[in-house]
């Protein structure tokens, strides 16, 4: 709570509610029956200018503050009531006290912080967990950079999902180095399709490692599955994790157009991979000779899985 949003709580209290207030206390007497009261309204209207002013603050309170448009309804709903209470001719002041509650609650609204563009930005949505995608080329140092993201973003045990399948020698001494290279504080677990049903089924809260997309693509691609209908599957598992989830993918479209028909399927698949992963996104970072270049968002911060610096 600002000194600032206290001064204008307060300013806008004084200004509007007292005036609004003070304008039918002056007439000396309320009206005793509708009738009266309608036509005391018609010769000497409700709304006056003090009123009209009062809409035109809150109005612009709301705009500018970018309030819950709730707030506006409720203004609407205790001017109504006031009128009609005010045009009756009820004993009490009803309407002018209505105003005045409606003025102090946007007052409070505001000295609270309670409107929405003076809250810090939040790049994750919905409740879901940050999700940060790493791109680069082979052998850029994008594994690397994702194992620390992961190690200062969340607590341990860190899960690990692997979409490598060793169909060679050189792919199993490959996946033998990334195992090589992560301690105690991972779990492995091999998903080289059901990436959509792992996500789901860990613990709320557990941050993931997915290394990598690509791999997980390709799998699909040889397996002559539905890529598009698999992606959807996962971006719908990924919209709903509530702890970090970090996701490895290769930039396979910066060189020259593939000679045959299958592989310019994959590099478009994988692009659109991409793009539809960085889209929703919270933290999206290039690799490059082991150097990063963030392309959107900030990194989680270390033991919290919120969004902080870039490491």
């Amino acid at each position: 709570m600002t000194v600032r949003r206290l001064a204008l709580a307060a300013a806008a209290f004084l200004a509007l509610c007292l005036p609004a207030h003070a304008h039918h206390m002056m007439d000396g007497e309320l009206p005793g029956t509708f009738a009266q009261g309608l036509l005391s309204g018609l010769g000497h209207p409700v709304i006056g200018l003090d009123h009209l002013a009062f809409i035109v603050a809150v109005g612009l309170a709301i705009g500018v503050y970018g309030l819950n448009p709730l707030v506006a309804l409720a203004f609407v709903g205790a001017s109504m009531a006031g009128v009609l209470a005010h045009v009756a001719g009820f004993s009490l002041p009803g309407g002018e006290l209505l105003v005045a509650a409606s003025v102090l609650v946007v007052g409070i609204l505001l000295a609270r912080g309670v409107a929405t563009s003076s809250r810090p930005e939040r790049s994750v949505t919905d409740g879901r967990g940050p999700v940060c995608l790493v791109l680069g080329g082979a052998r850029s140092g994008k594994s690397r950079h994702a194992e620390a993201l992961i190690e200062r973003g969340g607590p341990h045990p860190f899960a690990y999902a692997a979409t490598a399948q060793a169909f060679d020698a050189e792919m199993a001494d490959r996946i033998a180095l990334h195992r090589a290279r992560r301690d105690g504080r991972w779990t492995t677990h091999d998903c080289p399709l059901a990436l959509h049903a792992l996500l789901e089924a860990l613990p709320m809260g557990k941050p993931v490692l997915v290394d990598c997309l690509t791999l997980w693509l390709s799998n699909h691609l040889l397996a002559d599955h539905d890529l598009e209908a698999e992606q959807e599957r996962l971006l719908a598992a990924l919209a709903v994790r509530r702890g970090l989830t970090v996701l490895v993918a290769n930039e396979v479209g910066l060189g020259i157009v593939p000679d045959n028909a299958l592989a310019r399927r994959f590099r478009d698949a994988a692009g659109r991979l991409n793009q539809a992963i960085a889209a929703m996104a919270d933290h999206v970072v290039f690799i490059a000779a082991g150097l990063p270049m963030t392309l959107k968002g900030t990194a989680p911060v270390s033991g919290t899985g919120r969004q902080g610096d870039t490491p």
